[in-house]
């Protein structure tokens, strides 16, 4: 029925739909489609073919005249649609792929973001597809516009299976790609390969001679990139971790603002990782370029709960790490957190022994840096506070130009928490009028 429609001129049948993409959905071949005037995405019936990989159809149009290198508003060709498309059946896409490629599609063709067929089947571990398009010239070192290679696409990926990423990337190895190309940032493969736990990608670059202490622009390592890394499962972190660390990187590495592997690892909350590195001879006492210990940056941190945060920050400490600590401008773990309305944190180095009255470089103590904080919630601050106190923090401590701790919370428009202050100012002074009451019985 679609060839018949094509031979009459695939007339339009009704408000935004033309014959063949009216047959097409009751045959369960394409979804429905305006006219190509219409769309507004300028997504052609060749395009959505191929995108779901649909051989008959592809032919059928190529047969009658489909532009094969027309673009959409992204400047995709249907190379590139059927390069990450959704059909089941790789022999579909691979049936598509080959038709258009006999019809003279441009196995090099650039989206609007410079990405070529072969860096979104690489990115989508379309194997079979990859393996064509390289047999039909396609490029292995094209860079995208922010200078991504297909090897680097492969190894941020998403694909059904790790096995396709691995020998997408080993196809690509074997064509004599760059294994330490650079994209506009110095990011190499490993860095990304690091950052998003790909394991046996990260192997077979290793092993292909990616360089393990590779630097980018701001001077972070693959094992920096992992540290702060997006993987799932947590355990393909600390396989790729551990697979850097054998093959020889710094675990004390140094990016250009000085942090290290474990400042970027504690900053993450991850446990796991920073154990990894401490195992392996971390510094727990590293300075950054202000002179942040990995337990300041753990102490203004992200992380998924403040669970994972006290449990990195216990472990810091078991492996020595001054929990009084200072930067440059004299800020403590015990301080930072505090500005950070860090409750739990707070409450661990509180028991681990900071000093609740440490003052700064401007004489700002925990109960001052609270009062001013940057927290999204005031009950967060009003804890933090309160924890203070109950360790005997100083309400009416005034910094070097004279200001209290409820000064900076009226100041910061923090209420709530001003009035706490101010009620533990009345019951100090109600306890010690009840003691000069007592003296003179």
């Amino acid at each position: 029925m679609v060839r018949v429609l094509l031979n009459y001129g695939a007339r339009e049948i009704g408000a935004g739909e033309t014959g063949v993409s009216r047959e097409s959905q009751e045959d369960g071949i394409l979804p429905v489609q305006q006219p190509l005037s219409e769309r507004k995405d300028r997504w052609t019936p060749l395009h959505l073919a191929a995108n779901n990989g649909k051989v008959a159809i592809v032919r059928l149009l190529l047969d009658r005249g489909a532009n094969v290198n027309a673009e959409n508003d992204i400047g995709d060709t249907p190379l590139h649609s059927v390069s990450w498309g959704i059909y089941e059946s790789h022999e579909d896409g691979i049936g598509v792929a080959q038709l258009l490629l006999e019809y003279g599609a441009d196995a090099n063709a650039r989206r609007n973001d410079r990405w070529t067929p072969l860096h979104l089947a690489a990115h989508n571990g379309k194997v079979a597809i990859a393996r064509l398009l390289l047999d039909h010239g396609a490029k292995t070192n094209a860079e995208t516009d922010i200078g991504d290679t297909p090897l680097h696409s492969v190894s941020w990926g998403i694909y059904k299976s790790r096995e396709d990423g691995a020998r997408v990337a080993q196809l690509l190895l074997e064509s004599h790609v760059d294994v330490n190309a650079r994209r506009n940032d110095l990011w190499t493969p490993l860095h990304l390969a690091a950052h998003n736990g790909k394991v046996a990608i990260a192997r077979l670059l290793l092993d292909r001679g990616a360089t393990a202490n590779a630097e980018n622009d701001i001077g972070g390592t693959p094992l920096h990139s992992l540290s702060w890394g997006k993987y799932e499962p947590k355990e393909d972190g600390v396989r790729v971790a551990q697979l850097l660390l054998e093959r020889g990187v710094d675990v004390n590495a140094r990016r250009k603002d000085r942090w290290t592997p474990l400042h970027v690892a504690a900053h993450s909350g991850d446990l796991a990782i920073a154990q990894l590195l401490l195992d392996h001879g971390a510094k727990a006492n590293a300075e950054n370029d202000i002179g942040g210990t990995p337990l300041h940056s753990l102490s203004w941190g992200k992380y998924e709960s403040q669970e994972n945060g006290v449990r990195v920050a216990q472990l810091l400490l078991e492996r020595g790490a001054d929990v009084d600590a200072r930067r440059e401008d004299r800020l403590t773990p015990l301080l930072v957190a505090s500005h950070n309305g860090m409750l739990d944190i707070v409450r661990h180095l509180l028991n681990q022994g900071a000093k609740v009255d440490a003052v700064d470089v401007s004489g700002k103590t925990p109960l001052h840096e609270v009062s001013q904080g940057a927290y999204a919630s005031e009950d967060a601050g009003v804890g933090v506070a309160r924890l203070l106190l109950e360790y005997g923090a100083d309400v009416n401590t005034k910094t070097k130009s004279g200001e209290t701790p409820i000064d900076a919370a009226c100041r910061c428009q923090r209420f709530k928490l001003a009035e706490l202050l101010l009620e533990s100012i009345a019951s100090v002074h109600a306890e010690t009028m009840g003691e000069l009451g007592n003296g003179r019985n």
